[in-house]
């Protein structure tokens, strides 16, 4: 059966919303001292040292892999159950298993960190980088649309039952 558009579109978009969310994480990080100057309220944030700015870089490429997913499932043409069943076990281990790993390599970097001025730094810019989280949680709930929409379409039959 042959995709529709729509949902190739929910799963485009859905990895546009992963890769800006993932750009803006990464110059947020890279930029830090600016953005403290545009957003003075929350404090100040001096040049970040090495082992903090790597840590926080490599927390915004948690999400790489399901964007990726949702690149991969919008350029298929056809609906396949094999490939509905990857993406709709594979897309919340993901989204969730990506959130699960940076929790824990975050509780591990804090435990490292040594001087009260770079945690402050570091909590700091994960304040400014939290400000896009919502763009992967967008992403999530459009790459799941896509694939019920499509298991919708691929098991349901209408009343003069020839499929869709």
């Amino acid at each position: 059966m042959q995709k529709p558009a729509e949902t190739r579109t929910f799963a485009l978009t859905s990895a546009i919303f992963f890769a800006a969310a993932m750009v803006i994480q990464i110059l947020i990080v890279v930029l830090a001292p600016l953005f403290s100057k545009i957003f003075p309220h929350y404090g100040s944030v001096g040049v970040p040292d090495t082992s903090g700015t790597v840590f926080l870089l490599l927390g915004c490429l948690r999400n790489l892999p399901i964007a990726v997913l949702a690149f991969w499932f919008s350029r298929q043409t056809e609906i396949l159950s094999s490939q509905l069943n990857l993406t709709a076990i594979a897309a919340p281990v993901l989204y969730f298993g990506g959130s699960l790993l940076y929790s824990v390599s975050h509780w591990f970097a804090f435990r490292l960190i040594t001087s009260a001025e770079e945690f402050g730094r570091m909590s700091l810019t994960e304040s400014y980088m939290n400000m896009v989280n919502f763009a992967y949680g967008v992403g999530f709930i459009l790459l799941c649309c896509a694939v019920a929409i499509e298991y919708y379409l691929q098991r349901h039959t209408p009343s003069d039952g020839k499929s869709f």
